[in-house]
């Protein structure tokens, strides 16, 4: 289960430099942030 934390975390972390990145990708962004959090939730 640490291995898939870490890819969750990483996962995230790129999700949030995309965003940085440019703004106009946050609406295709925010679900894919929110099923990491759900998954997250489940495995902690």
């Amino acid at each position: 289960m640490g291995i898939v934390e870490e890819e969750l975390d990483e996962t995230e972390f790129w999700l949030e430099f995309t965003v940085g990145l440019d703004e106009k990708y946050r609406s295709i962004i925010s679900p894919l942030w929110k099923e990491g959090d759900e998954l997250l939730a489940i495995i902690l």
